[in-house]
């Protein structure tokens, strides 16, 4: 029984559409909306806001997420695949496709798969870098006060 509220982020809507009629129904107003939208954005509050604009209170009732990154929902498995042993699994590293990656040097290596700190000397790269070693996903870390921190790491 406590009412949450959400930090205020600064966000992104790339584009949003009404995708059904509106219906009203029982004192109610209902309508399907597609909406393309920055990382942080939380879409049940975004639902609440368009509501207060129609001058209506409003909820979320449903939530389809059709992409996240470079997953699409048209690519995800199905349950009944897991069943019948027709699961495609992608490698972490194609997972991280646009990110930043380095093979780093075995000197590197050593440090990397210790999780410690790296220096901006060390590696001279964006925020978020991923290390790969053998065609392997082997660390992901990410810059904070100028000295990259592990976010995680596999041996």
């Amino acid at each position: 029984n406590k009412e949450v509220t959400p930090p205020i982020r600064k966000i992104t809507i790339k584009s949003i559409k009404r995708t059904t009629p509106i219906v009203y129904e029982n004192n109610k107003i209902k309508f399907w909306f597609e909406a393309s939208v920055s990382k942080g954005t939380y879409i049940r509050s975004l639902c609440v806001d368009i509501a207060k604009r129609l001058g209506y209170p409003g909820v979320m009732s449903n939530l389809i997420r059709t992409k996240s990154g470079i997953f699409k929902l048209e690519h995800a498995n199905q349950l009944t695949d897991l069943t019948n042993d027709k699961v495609h699994l992608i490698s972490m590293i194609d997972a991280l496709k646009g990110w930043h990656f380095i093979t780093p040097s075995l000197e590197l290596y050593k440090k990397i798969i210790e999780g410690m700190k790296l220096s901006m000397k060390e590696i001279n790269g964006p925020e978020n870098i991923a290390f790969e070693w053998e065609n392997r996903l082997i660390g992901i870390y990410k810059l904070d006060n100028n000295i990259y921190r592990a976010v995680r790491i596999w041996k």
